[in-house]
């Protein structure tokens, strides 16, 4: 791209006159000015269009204004969050400094992947998944109103969900404040509340992040089902 770029700028200039030749005239110097910028305005046009970014954007654009967008980045945030505090990144060496940018030793990290064999991974992880992911997910599935929706639709083949994203969100909400609190749901005894407390702590904002996540998807399941109306 930088190659391209270079002789794009090269040809644009090939045939710039030099400072002897220059035109005398105000008038003639300013066309010639003109001519070149459109010129380049031309080149670089053309090196925008090479690129694709305008299609690469437009595909994100759609991609990331849906539902499952929204809560797969939620997801994803809170997933991120927990990795952070069950698998903490361990001192491995140092890069000597590189004159002019650094003046230091930059110190290089990685994440201590022994935590694997660890119940302090684990127990965190897997008591995250069932609760902000497999149990809301099971809601959705059972209680799917989206199938009831595409049936009385005039083609009978409507688009719908097999997990009710509206379902998630809302069983996800109240999945939180049921387990994190203030009820303090422990299923039983099977879960220990050293596991909760470290999922709660990872989570962003703590119980509440989970709640407004939870809001949050379920809003952006009813503003999508009022639009496809």
């Amino acid at each position: 791209m930088k190659k391209a770029a270079q002789q794009t700028m090269d040809a644009a200039f090939e045939n710039f006159p030099s400072l002897e030749h220059l035109p005398a005239s105000p008038a003639d110097i300013a066309n010639l000015v003109e001519r070149r910028t459109s010129l380049l305005t031309d080149q670089a046009q053309h090196i925008w269009y090479d690129t694709h970014i305008n299609e690469h954007l437009n595909t994100a654009r759609t991609g990331l204004s849906t539902v499952l967008a929204v809560q797969t980045l939620s997801l994803f945030l809170e997933a991120y969050n927990l990795q952070t505090v069950t698998m903490p990144w361990r001192f491995a060496f140092n890069l000597p400094a590189l004159s002019p940018f650094t003046s230091d030793k930059t110190a290089v990290r990685f994440p201590d992947l022994f935590v694997l064999l660890t119940s302090g991974y684990w127990a965190p992880s897997l008591f995250w998944s069932f609760t902000n992911l497999l149990l809301p997910s099971l809601f959705g599935w059972f209680f799917n109103f989206t199938l009831a929706a595409a049936t009385k639709t005039r083609r009978g083949h409507a688009n719908h969900y097999d997990i009710d994203p509206f379902v998630f969100s809302i069983a996800k909400m109240l999945i939180a404040w049921m387990v994190y609190q203030p009820l303090g749901v422990r299923f039983w005894g099977l879960v220990s509340e050293q596991t909760v407390a470290v999922v709660q702590q990872a989570m962003p904002a703590g119980t509440w992040g989970m709640v407004v996540s939870g809001m949050v998807g379920a809003s952006a399941s009813l503003y999508e089902a009022v639009l496809k109306r």
